[in-house]
């Protein structure tokens, strides 16, 4: 709790906000995070389709999904903005 009190009150004041979001941004915005953030989530994707309960899981939402019209719908822009933007491709 005085941890929690203490953090609240310190983010009250304007300076150590402003200081707190710049250092979040450049975080964020730096190389090495960036390439973090890419192996993670290219792990977390590896580890997903190669478990039989979420592949069989993903298989269930996907249909479900694709059952959905409006759904269906923004899928479909989605694989098609992904399949036209170059981008993707020199990933």
């Amino acid at each position: 709790e005085d941890a929690k009190r203490i953090l609240t009150d310190l983010l009250a004041k304007e300076n150590i906000r402003t200081t707190a979001s710049r250092i979040a941004s450049n975080v964020i915005e730096s190389p090495p995070f960036q390439n973090a953030c890419v192996v993670l989530v290219k792990n977390i994707l590896n580890d997903l389709v190669n478990d039989p309960e979420t592949t069989a899981q993903l298989t269930t939402l996907v249909t479900t999904v694709l059952q959905n019209e409006q759904m269906y719908a923004a899928v479909k822009a989605l694989v098609l903005q992904l399949v036209n933007d170059e981008e993707v491709y020199r990933e």
